[in-house]
């Protein structure tokens, strides 16, 4: 069995800085719920917030019936 080591690296090492940037580009991008930014995601929240509450304020008011 041969004892040899293998590694990704060359003389200028770019292969490696490449692979690593694009890695991290993906984990960036498909870690974030919608791939959207953070403050697209905070205004969907604060849009589903505002359905919720004005859907049960109409509900208890009676303009809306179960």
């Amino acid at each position: 069995m041969s004892n040899k080591h293998h590694t990704e690296s060359s003389k200028s090492h770019n292969a490696r800085k490449k692979h690593d940037q694009q890695a991290r580009q993906y984990e960036e991008s498909t870690g974030n719920p919608w791939h959207e930014s953070k403050g697209a995601r905070i205004g969907m929240a604060v849009i589903a917030i505002i359905a919720v509450v004005s859907l049960t304020l109409l509900f208890v008011g009676g303009v809306i019936h179960w």
